[in-house]
């Protein structure tokens, strides 16, 4: 008696059906929320934010408004979502599992791009957070502090730090790719804005320099110019332009 298999089923097992980008996507947002550094620095960073922005409805100033108590609240946000990103990336480097995740889906840049997606999706879920804490802060200010806030939503300022978290996202994905280690961009990012300040105040020249590799280059835009959106190109090529050039290039032409 001789066996047979089904054509069927022996065409579905020499030719597996492709991962989708949605599928990838979803893969690596699973490794932001199902690991322990997740389940530690996310409802760490919701905690933070809620103390920020709640913070405001206790003390509230006299200019406070809708969107100032948002830009308070994404504070320690644009922390947690900078190491979520480095971490999405170099963590796999760090326990030896890129070679796990490149085998089961071998087309390196679709899991970078989707990485990126996941990393800008961690910013937007912090700005829509920051969102709910400043409307519940705006509702219990004149309960709490007996002060009623302007109807002011500044809905510039909003889109203006949402921008920041995702610059912030996006640099920390691309120096993670360049270092494939998540203490040194961490570090980097989070000691640059002290180191930078220091060097802007020894001298003018040094001042004019710094501004045009700011790591917070999103915020100036807040008193639009033309210079201001020249110092954000620069400082977008610095931060996350090439070192994920260079990091994509070791990660498409290098080993793992």
């Amino acid at each position: 008696m001789t066996l047979t298999s089904s054509p069927e089923l022996t065409a579905a097992t020499r030719t597996p059906s492709p991962l989708t980008l949605t599928r990838t996507v979803a893969v690596e947002a699973r490794k932001v929320t199902n690991t322990v550094s997740g389940k530690v620095l996310l409802p760490l960073g919701a905690a933070l934010m809620a103390v920020f922005g709640l913070g405001r409805a206790f003390i509230p100033a006299a200019d406070i408004t809708f969107g100032r108590i948002a830009s308070i609240a994404c504070i320690p946000g644009s922390w947690i979502v900078m190491a979520m990103a480095v971490l999405l990336v170099s963590g796999e480097f760090t326990r030896r599992e890129a070679a796990v995740t490149f085998t089961l889906d071998p087309r390196r840049g679709r899991v970078l791009a989707a990485k990126a997606v996941v990393a800008m999706g961690l910013a937007l879920a912090a700005a829509c957070w920051a969102l709910i804490v400043a409307g519940v802060a705006y509702l219990l200010a004149p309960a709490l502090a007996g002060v009623t806030l302007p109807p002011d939503l500044e809905p510039g300022r909003i889109a203006v730090v949402f921008g920041g978290l995702v610059f912030t996202a996006l640099a920390g994905l691309a120096l993670g790719l360049l270092t494939r280690n998540a203490v040194a961009p961490i570090v980097v990012m989070l000691v640059w804005p002290t180191v930078s300040m220091l060097v802007a105040r020894s001298s003018e020249v040094a001042q004019k320099i710094i501004a045009w590799i700011d790591i917070e280059p999103v915020a100036a835009l807040f008193h639009s110019s033309a210079q201001a959106w020249a110092q954000l190109g620069t400082s977008v090529l610095a931060w996350i332009v090439l070192p994920g050039a260079i990091g994509a290039w070791r990660l498409f032409r290098g080993d793992l």
